[in-house]
């Protein structure tokens, strides 16, 4: 009876701890689904509609940074420290977010001069600072959890940061 009970409590230790990686996973394809909607509306920002999706901008940014936020107070405390496996899954999706979230970084400062146009700068700047926060406090986290992986994560979370503040700097 007891080794039954210990066989049970160990199957479900295993699948807390698989569940865990599948959240962070899909935690991170929440993100880079959140950022390809706004970068596809930031895509189509023109003289036309920039006065109804423009300010759309700033606030998709911080609705990102608030999701970003939302996922770090919904970590385990502490955090879980997943095995090489789950980490090499949690860094390709890692990959994924950051060129999806490059990709709209880059089109917000294609967009700039648009934007400019109707004042729509600091609210995107401001938005973009609280983003480099947000995306700066998961990267401390997630290191913690993927330290077999820790390397290849914190360079995605560096290219991503030198993205952030290339966009910053065109909105200040």
């Amino acid at each position: 009876m007891r080794v039954f009970s210990l066989f049970s409590m160990l199957a479900v230790a295993v699948s807390v701890y698989a569940q865990s990686a599948t959240v962070v996973i899909g935690n991170f394809q929440m993100l880079t689904t959140m950022s390809s909607d706004l970068e596809i509306l930031t895509r189509d920002i023109n003289l036309v509609t920039v006065l109804f999706k423009g300010p759309q901008v700033g606030a998709g940014l911080a609705k990102i940074s608030n999701t970003v936020y939302q996922v770090i107070n919904n970590m385990d405390n502490p955090p879980p420290v997943f095995n090489n496996v789950d980490a090499k899954a949690i860094v390709d999706v890692l990959k994924t977010f950051v060129r999806v979230h490059q990709r709209l970084l880059n089109t917000i400062i294609g967009k700039h001069g648009l934007l400019s146009l109707f004042f729509f700068t600091e609210p995107v700047r401001v938005a973009l600072v609280g983003l480099e926060a947000a995306v700066d406090a998961f990267a401390l986290g997630l290191i913690d959890m993927i330290p077999t992986q820790a390397g290849p994560a914190d360079d995605q979370f560096h290219s991503l940061d030198i993205t952030i503040g290339a966009a910053i700097n065109v909105y200040s």
